[in-house]
């Protein structure tokens, strides 16, 4: 994918960095791992303060004027991956599928 910035896979109770692939100069795994597993943990808190029963969260958009962040937990629940493509290249049907393919 042309407009793939960054990928990254990560443990969501450790906020470490299994795996990564970045275009984006400066990019630092491990710092922005760590935040990234805290957002989706956080998440899942408010799912739990909500008593969404039965819920399951699938993925998490996060959109920035040039940039889509996307975040799909595995089913173990244990780890997640992190996806970033340029917004103006990219569909987010695309983004979320090809999301959904690197987690399947």
């Amino acid at each position: 994918m042309p407009a793939l910035t960054t990928v990254s896979v990560v443990e969501l109770a450790t906020g470490n960095t299994l795996a990564y692939c970045s275009r984006r100069r400066g990019f630092n795994p491990v710092a922005t791992a760590a935040h990234q597993a805290e957002l989706l943990r956080q998440q899942q808190q408010a799912m739990a303060a909500l008593a969404l029963r039965g819920e399951r969260l699938e993925d998490i958009l996060i959109p920035f004027r040039k940039q889509l962040q996307l975040f799909r937990l595995a089913k173990n629940g244990q780890w997640f991956v992190f996806l970033a493509v340029r917004a103006k290249n990219t569909p987010l049907a695309l983004a979320r599928e090809l999301l959904k393919s690197i987690v399947a």
